[in-house]
């Protein structure tokens, strides 16, 4: 079985993780910043023009688009991670992409169902080790590689879990990007242990 395949639950939830990197903190920020963008890319409906990000220290391009509110928001979540990192002196973590169906409006609102981003229907967990030392940028070249072409095949291979688009909007669906500690446990111990077994997630 393979140890990265995706997960669906009841809800019709898709949760897909990637594999474990193996970094330095001082290589966190570039190497989030690929991941996330492909994948916010790719969750991009519409008429797009793709733009080119050349990631000098590891030889290797990815794609993003050109919305600064995204750029701001990666951006904010890498220097989270990082400072959690270095504050708690963490040996894992993890960047946690979630994609959400707006609810239709509510009659009345409160401040309750306006923090409410909807029904989550996929799930990216981005999976890191921290090293005391900067990986060899061969062996990290590789490793990010495979990792990008992960994230391609999952959005190509799967598309019925995506709920109806009823908007015109670039991004139909909102997302969170949160951080996830080691010592927080919860989705950080389940997608270790399922990276490590072949025994599915959630049955």
């Amino acid at each position: 079985a393979n140890n990265t395949e995706n997960h669906t639950s009841p809800m019709n939830l898709m949760q897909i993780p990637i594999k474990d990197l193996e970094v330095h903190v001082s290589q966190v920020k570039e190497i989030g910043k690929a991941l996330l963008h492909t994948i916010l890319y790719y969750r991009t409906f519409g008429l797009i023009r793709p733009a080119e990000e050349f990631l000098e220290f590891l030889d290797l391009y990815y794609v993003k688009s050109e919305d600064k509110e995204n750029e701001e928001k990666i951006n904010e979540k890498l220097s989270e991670f990082i400072a959690l990192v270095q504050r708690r002196k963490l040996k894992r973590c993890q960047i946690i992409v979630s994609f959400f169906e707006k609810k239709p409006k509510p009659s009345t609102t409160t401040f309750f169902s306006n923090q409410d981003p909807g029904v989550c229907w996929e799930q990216w967990v981005i999976n890191f080790t921290l090293t005391p030392s900067a990986n060899k940028t061969a062996n990290l070249t590789k490793q990010v590689q495979e990792r990008l072409e992960h994230i391609h095949k999952m959005i190509a291979d799967n598309k019925s879990h995506i709920p109806p688009i009823t908007t015109k909007e670039l991004m139909p669906f909102p997302y969170t990007i949160t951080i996830q500690s080691e010592s927080e446990g919860g989705v950080v111990d389940m997608f270790w242990n399922m990276l490590k077994s072949p025994s599915p997630l959630l049955s």
